[in-house]
């Protein structure tokens, strides 16, 4: 394998918080290949020959034979190039997997970390086809959730889209198979259970909790009732040491996004402009922790817990509950909250959340800069357009000065820059000499706690990296 060729798993941010949580058990699943493969096989046959000893777990088999023949037909591989990564992502070329879900227009359902929420090069592979080149229609910034484009050339009417379950989430004990290239043995399916839900993970946002087994390759493919055969989760990530404890984002979620995209509506979560408190435990309710100043939000208090919408009936107990709730709602909506005791009903301003197809950067003496794309880091970034260090080169002038990734700009030369196009001119203006930054770092076990930190550099590469204007 090609060293920058490596399977893609799954990026687990805090969405309202900087750095990721000590405590966080997702691990990479690019790094738990451990076991001896005899082990392994030994593993799986006691089981299987009890079940057939006992006489259970026979029944389904035929039925399951022919969901995975046909998940073999709408699973597509997904391949990555990203050559300038923002953060979240890694430099690299990796396969995921993915999913027809609209033929007409030749909308593929995948991870937004397998897609990527960078710019990348990104292709997608039938059984026994070729690689074509992609669009991406849809990164969302929160949920772990992309729509790629097929061109139209590569369409066609024979192709078969996949069955979404979008009313609703199986319970625990149903049976389902999880399909795609684990390992790069492609087109391949395992079968489990679904053993809970949860939002203690990826951000609060809820996901489907499995058995079935899943590795590098998986992420980004179906996760498909072995009951109805109909897709209800899209393979996302699994607890670190533990075959048995693996995560999908329910297919909910994207059945919202592809519908506001078909009536050409924005389906980009609100950028609210506060942060949730995290339980450690588990997320039962949504808590207000912090309301930004920089931008106040209507009504919202701190301590106050969402509980709806008014005039629906729809429960909001996570933070993915609220984004799915709030997609394609307008400019403002009226809240329920518990507050002291007694539920009142509080009016919110809503923006959606910046799109990631069209974040910009701008790249010089091997650092990326940009804006972050969620709010927290400890009260630092009070100004929506705070500007931090995405990624630094290996061997770049910007590492060379101990330049890290995450340090908050604080100025230029001694001036502040509040916007991309004023730090893209200030560089353009100094090509040719040294210029001094100045940057906050956060420290890395208390992002309440920070130092300031300088840097020298010659401005070299100067170079914007997503659209200019």
């Amino acid at each position: 394998m090609h060293p920058r060729q490596q399977d893609k798993t799954a990026v687990l941010l805090q969405a309202d918080s900087f750095p990721k949580s000590a405590h966080a058990p997702l691990r990479p699943l690019r790094s738990i290949f451990k076991e001896k493969p005899g082990k392994r096989r030994l593993l799986i046959g006691i089981p299987a020959a009890l079940g057939a000893c006992l006489g259970f777990g026979a029944v389904a088999w035929a039925d399951d034979e022919a969901v995975f023949k046909t998940a073999k037909q709408y699973t597509v591989k997904v391949r990555t190039q990203v050559s300038v990564p923002f953060s979240g992502d890694k430099k690299g070329a990796w396969i995921g997997a993915g999913f027809l879900v609209d033929k007409d227009r030749g909308w593929i359902v995948t991870n937004a970390h397998v897609a990527t929420r960078s710019h990348s090069v990104v292709r997608v592979a039938f059984h026994d086809g070729e690689y074509v080149p992609v669009r991406k229609v849809f990164v969302d910034p929160y949920v772990d959730l992309a729509v790629l484009e097929l061109p139209e050339q590569a369409r066609h009417p024979a192709m078969a889209g996949a069955q979404l379950d979008c009313r609703s989430v199986p319970d625990v004990g149903h049976p389902v198979g999880a399909f795609g290239h684990p390992w790069r043995l492609h087109f391949t399916g395992t079968r489990g259970i679904v053993s809970g839900r949860t939002a203690k993970y990826e951000g609060m946002i809820e996901m489907i909790q499995a058995d079935a087994p899943m590795d590098p390759g998986n992420s980004g493919g179906p996760l498909v009732s072995l009951k109805t055969g109909k897709v209800v989760g899209i393979n996302t990530a699994r607890r670190r040491n533990s075959q048995g404890t693996n995560f999908a984002v329910p297919i909910s979620q994207a059945c919202r996004v592809l519908d506001l995209l078909r009536a050409n509506a924005d389906p980009s979560p609100p950028d609210l402009p506060v942060s949730f408190l995290h339980d450690p435990e588990e997320p039962r309710k949504l808590v207000v922790a912090k309301v930004h100043e920089d931008e106040p939000t209507l009504g919202l208090r701190e301590g106050d817990v969402i509980v709806g919408i008014a005039g629906e009936e729809m429960k909001i107990a996570n933070r993915g509950h609220l984004l799915h709730a709030l997609r394609g709602r307008g400019k403002s909506v009226q809240l329920r909250v518990q507050r002291g005791g007694e539920e009142a009903v509080v009016p919110v301003e809503l923006k959606p959340a910046a799109r990631m197809t069209e974040r910009r950067g701008v790249q010089a003496s091997g650092m990326l800069l940009a804006p972050f794309p969620h709010r927290g880091l400890g009260g630092i970034l009070r100004k929506r357009s705070s500007l931090v260090v995405h990624d630094v080169e290996g061997g770049s002038e910007a590492q060379s000065e101990y330049v890290d990734g995450m340090d908050v700009l604080v100025s230029v030369d001694g001036a502040e820059v509040d916007t991309m196009d004023d730090l893209y001119g200030r560089l353009k203006g100094a090509a040719g000499r040294k210029v001094l930054f100045k940057f906050i770092r956060l420290d890395p076990l208390n992002p309440d706690l920070f130092s300031y930190t300088e840097a020298r550099l010659p401005i070299a590469d100067l170079r914007w990296i997503g659209p200019s204007q």
